[in-house]
């Protein structure tokens, strides 16, 4: 029988009952969602495919953070002791023990495919098929890594997506390519300077806005200023104008007007992802590149642009696409861009969480 995280065994309903809600993942949203289900006095499940919670956070490098600081990040009256992998995966265990929601946990009980049949969801599992009412799809949108195709030709370069690089000492006096435009990549870039890479050269196809700083993460992502701007009573177009325009004062108060984005910030479409310090400290040493990975044979990588050098290490900062592949309708559309999606979310009247419901399944 599949247990919870604490050893505990799931009160299970017969196959043939149905739940008011199941919830596809046992990652921060999924725990928050139950203990919110429990909490609204619905009869709620958590579906979760690994053998413990924690989803991407369980298996993320230590050094992995949260873009924001802890106290932004606390939710209800469980503080969070760090900003790192260690610190957010212990408070999602937390989430679990004060709240006991346990005996609510199936792991090892991947969804192998969800259908709506009529005025309920049916979830197929290796133990059984679950019925219930509602479904939360908690898998998050980073459950994928992506590593784009290309020609190796008996490559020696060690390449490691910025979700799997647990030894970043071993970056010391190596050569390295960072690759990507966005919140990953500037971590990575980071990361070549706090362990004392050779050189680093850095190739991205797009740019994506962020605030340059020489704070650490943990202070610049705080979010109360941006909060004051959102109870100001500006529209968000003018948000958006407001929040480019101290953006552009940071680029040239920094010296990295170089990889300032090309086109105008869109606060429903962009991030606002804090500045790496070390990253815009050492922004001249870095050999910058907007081009892609064209190929790598042994120690040398040629970019689109026809830069060519050697390498020791390929950092993939390429981010990671959503894989919704258990929904029985979504299954030849599983790539979908979120902003899609959206069409196919509606939300409770419940004042708890969000309800994906039946109209995802004729999406």
């Amino acid at each position: 029988m599949a247990r919870g995280p604490q050893g505990k065994e799931p009160k299970l309903k017969g196959m043939s009952e149905t739940y008011d809600v199941a919830i596809v993942g046992g990652g921060i949203a999924g725990v928050v969602a139950l203990a919110a289900a429990r909490r609204a006095g619905l009869e709620a499940i958590v579906l979760e495919r690994q053998d413990r919670i924690g989803g991407l956070w369980r298996d993320l490098p230590a050094w992995q953070d949260i873009q924001i600081s802890a106290l932004d990040w606390t939710l209800g009256d469980l503080p969070i002791d760090g900003t790192t992998q260690p610190h957010i995966l212990a408070n999602i265990e937390a989430w679990v023990e004060q709240f006991d929601l346990a005996d609510g946990i199936w792991v090892d009980t991947p969804v192998e495919c969800a259908r709506h049949a009529g005025t309920m969801w049916e979830l197929d599992t290796p133990r059984g098929t679950v019925h219930s009412r509602h479904l939360i799809a908690a898998t998050g949108a980073h459950n994928t890594p992506v590593i784009p195709a290309l020609e190796r030709t008996s490559s020696t370069v060690r390449e490691f997506h910025s979700s799997a690089l647990h030894g970043p000492q071993e970056l010391v006096g190596r050569d390295v390519l960072v690759v990507g435009g966005g919140a990953s990549a500037f971590d990575l870039l980071d990361l070549c300077f706090e362990h004392g890479a050779r050189n680093i050269t850095w190739a991205y196809r797009g740019l994506r806005w962020f605030m340059p700083t020489s704070k650490p993460k943990y202070v610049a992502g705080s979010v109360r200023g941006f909060a004051q701007l959102q109870n100001s009573g500006l529209t968000t177009a003018e948000q958006s104008t407001a929040i480019e325009t101290d953006l552009r004062s940071r680029y040239a108060k920094y010296g990295v007007e170089e990889i300032m984005p090309t086109h105008p910030f869109d606060l429903e479409h962009d991030q606002l992802i804090p500045g790496r310090a070390a990253m815009v400290a050492g922004f001249d040493s870095i050999d910058c590149h907007q081009a892609t990975v064209q190929s790598i044979a042994n120690g040398t990588i040629t970019l689109s642009d026809g830069h060519r050098f050697d390498a020791d290490f390929l950092l993939w900062g390429t981010g990671y696409s959503v894989d919704l592949s258990y929904f029985d309708a979504e299954r030849s559309r599983a790539s979908r861009p979120l902003t899609r999606l959206r069409r196919a979310v509606v939300v409770s009247s419940a004042a708890w969480t969000p309800l994906i419901s039946t109209s995802l399944a004729s999406a």
